[in-house]
């Protein structure tokens, strides 16, 4: 049966030659693709399954960041709250080393008044990194005194609320209310500041501070300490070397029997940032630069502010057998274009406001009595002849007022011979009416001289007929001093022994003259 199989095998012609390799060939084909797709299958179960886990983690790293914020906000505000002392510590820190600029500091109108209204005018500087809420409370001013060296408590000082934010300045302007509870202490904390060259203030109380963290959550710090210290320059006593007062120009002049009042612009200079007003009237005593007392000075509605303060000062200087002669001697200082100085002497009586008084009474004000840059005798023009002597003088007058001219006596020397008189101009000699002329304010007034050539008592003829040579070819300067009588509103009279050292003259030589 066997052999009958193969040969039936090998003879049949349905199967093909070589059927069995083929058959292997195919079946080892059909394993490699199947073994490729389930290759490629897994590739791409993979790769789904990552797209699949990359959507499922998203949501969640979102979620455990905002865990991770939380977790940190949470331990920040836990080691705030655990760490409170320190933080209060460090609040004080920052509140009393908050860099404060001042504008102003004006008290305004003091005296004997218990509450004030100050406005403070100035810049905060605020280098913290957060935004603050700052409320002030039970605070109290305190003030260095000149007698002891010590601070002194002024009063209660209420606040308004203060906003700060993280690294910004802070502009300052508001009102704060000062209640006084010791006029006398004010009153010698006030005197320390115009006498002294610096003087320190404190300012003590509590502070309340709402932190906000991250902006937006707000964390509460009580009861803070705050010890602030204000340093501020003093007015040192309007010192001459340092801080002097000085006249700008005088306003108006009066005279009457016995006194001469002049209303004075004078300037004084504020160093300090404390502005006040002082609307009680203050006086004081006035002396000459050598002590002779001279009269009285009025001062009237002072509004100190920082800087250059322009203000009116009275002066009646009053005549006595003391003191005439040093009156006529400012006042000649005045005419001739010469700079003096007054000394302004206060008391506990300058004022009849005791908080005023105290401030005051140990002033002592000098006062540059500077006169206009001109010259009260400004030319001289003279002609001389065989018969006299013709003169022309140019007076400038430099009060407000008119002057009424009295005798007038003017001796004109060389400058290199100042002992050899050239001639003299006499109103008393003179054939015109000189006495009764009116110097108009702020005005030249020519003022004209005939004299006879005995009245002009020409002396040195050799000396005069150079000088009259060289006068036709220019200028001359001589030398002329005298006393001149001046009369103010036709009662207050006063003499000037008048000097000038340098006068521009023309000379002139008249052969006929009528």
């Amino acid at each position: 049966t066997s052999k009958m199989s193969r040969k039936h095998l090998v003879s049949s012609p349905a199967i093909p030659r070589f059927s069995a390799s083929v058959l292997h060939a195919q079946m080892k084909a059909g394993r490699r693709d199947d073994d490729e797709r389930k290759l490629a299958a897994s590739f791409s179960d993979d790769s789904d399954e990552e797209e699949d886990d990359d959507e499922q983690d998203e949501p969640e790293k979102c979620c455990n960041r905002a865990r991770v914020k939380r977790w940190m906000l949470a331990l920040l505000v836990g080691c705030f709250v655990a760490a409170r002392p320190v933080s209060m510590r460090l609040a004080a820190i920052a509140v009393n080393k908050v860099g404060i600029d001042f504008q102003t500091i004006d008290l305004g109108v003091i005296g004997a008044r218990r509450e004030l209204s100050p406005r403070v005018l100035g810049r905060m500087r605020c280098s913290l990194p957060l935004n603050v809420v700052l409320q002030v409370r039970d605070a109290s001013l305190w003030s260095l005194l000149q007698s002891d060296n010590t601070y002194s408590q002024i009063g209660h000082v209420e606040m308004q609320p203060l906003g700060m934010q993280a690294f910004q300045d802070v502009s300052l302007n508001d009102h704060v209310q000062l209640h006084i509870n010791d006029t006398d202490l004010f009153a010698k904390a006030a005197e320390h500041f115009v006498l002294a060259e610096s003087t320190t203030w404190r300012l003590k109380g509590r502070v309340d501070a709402k932190i906000w963290i991250l902006g937006i959550i707000p964390i509460y710090l009580s009861d803070v300490g705050m010890d602030k210290e204000i340093g501020v320059r003093g007015l040192v006593g309007f010192r001459h070397d340092v801080n002097p007062v000085k006249m700008a120009d005088i306003i108006s002049a009066e005279g009457s029997f016995d006194a001469l009042t002049l209303e004075v612009e004078v300037t004084l200079t504020n160093p300090s940032f404390v502005a006040a007003t002082i609307d009680q009237e203050m006086m004081f005593g006035v002396e000459s630069s050598e002590g002779h007392k001279l009269g009285v000075a009025k001062l009237m509605n002072l509004r100190l502010q920082p800087g250059v303060v322009p203000t009116t000062l009275r002066l009646n200087l009053m005549n006595s057998d003391c003191n005439k002669t040093a009156i006529q001697e400012l006042l000649a200082g005045y005419l001739n274009a010469a700079e003096q100085s007054i000394t302004m002497i206060g008391n506990i009586r300058s004022s009849l406001d005791p908080v005023v008084g105290v401030i005051v009474q140990d002033v002592q004000a000098v006062m540059d009595f500077v006169p206009p840059q001109t010259k009260f005798v400004q030319h001289i023009a003279a002609t001389v002849s065989p018969t006299g002597l013709r003169a022309g003088v140019q007076v400038f007058n430099p009060l407000p007022q008119t002057l009424t001219l009295g005798a007038f006596n003017l001796q004109i020397f060389l400058p290199d011979a100042p002992e050899t008189m050239i001639f003299e101009l006499n109103s008393m000699n003179s054939q015109t009416a000189l006495p009764g002329t009116q110097l108009l304010p702020r005005q030249i007034t020519q003022v004209s001289f005939s004299l006879s050539i005995f009245g002009a008592k020409i002396g040195a003829i050799a000396e005069l007929e150079e000088i009259i040579k060289a006068a036709k070819e220019r200028k001359i300067v001589v030398m002329a001093r005298g006393p001149i009588s001046l009369t103010v509103n036709d009662s207050y009279q006063f003499t000037v022994p008048y000097e000038a050292k340098a006068l521009t003259a023309h000379l002139g030589w008249c052969g006929f003259c009528v």
